[in-house]
């Protein structure tokens, strides 16, 4: 392995929170915002459908788009009406998110000296929200002046994870082979996944909201025995033991 980029998730890995509590906020503010179109129940089975069929794109549209063409499906012409609403919530519904979330300890510190070290670094969070809720969270990390190499969102990508092809597309639009990333997250289905193209995988533990029990049931529904299939990290530990690794992983290449 020639390591040249390194691959972080954001959500419980880079920021901590319940994601119990978020997505009880999340779903329940946005099913306010459509109530007039449909009920609370309606609006959360489209979301929870349109979400696990994201898994089966075909790769033509971006995320953001094809999201959008699954959630007002059967509701021809309201499409553009839905997404407004969407935006409407991003751009002055979402802020308020920030009260749940709390930053990994010494995050400016780890990056810093991270990107002394010459390599490729990618913001590689689940893709589907727009860039400026990717942006708004890592400002909330601490890390919204850092520069990286790709802030993975609904608009620059046509796959999700654990989607592998997810994977192969940061490595495409980062010219760097699998082979030569490292991915670091908290999940081991949604993150490791990496690790079938090629990649290794550093699975962070020790979070308090580390292995979600929220993202797992999620899994479990949409894969099921498949979520059994996914690859073992290479290597396991804190946040804090990152740098430890990848300096030794740049050592010995």
């Amino acid at each position: 392995m020639k390591l040249k980029a390194i691959l972080f998730d954001l959500d419980n890995t880079l920021i901590s929170f319940d994601e119990r509590r978020f997505f009880d906020w999340y779903l329940g503010s946005l099913a306010g915002d459509f109530s007039h179109i449909m009920t609370g129940d309606e609006f959360r089975k489209r979301i929870f459908l349109s979400s696990s069929r994201m898994l089966d794109t075909p790769g033509e549209q971006v995320n953001a788009d094809y999201y959008m063409a699954l959630f007002s499906e059967g509701m021809d012409g309201r499409r553009e009406e839905f997404l407004s609403i969407f935006q409407k919530f991003y751009d002055n519904g979402f802020s308020a998110f920030k009260e749940q979330v709390k930053p990994a300890p010494g995050l400016r510190e780890l990056f810093t000296g991270l990107q002394k070290l010459g390599l490729k670094i990618v913001i590689a969070t689940n893709p589907f929200w727009p860039e400026e809720i990717q942006l708004m969270r890592l400002k909330w990390a601490g890390l919204g002046e850092m520069k990286f190499d790709l802030v993975t969102h609904g608009y620059n990508m046509h796959y999700i994870k654990p989607d592998s092809r997810y994977y192969l597309e940061i490595t495409e639009a980062i010219d760097v082979p699998p082979e030569d990333c490292l991915m670091i997250g908290n999940d081991p289905i949604n993150d490791m996944a990496a690790i079938i193209t090629g990649m290794m995988g550093f699975l962070v533990t020790g979070g308090h909201f580390s292995g979600s029990s929220v993202s797992r049931k999620f899994h479990e529904t949409i894969l099921g025995d498949k979520v059994n299939d996914f690859p073992e990290p290479h290597f396991e530990g804190a946040l804090s033991d990152v740098e430890k690794i990848i300096r030794k992983l740049i050592k010995n290449r």
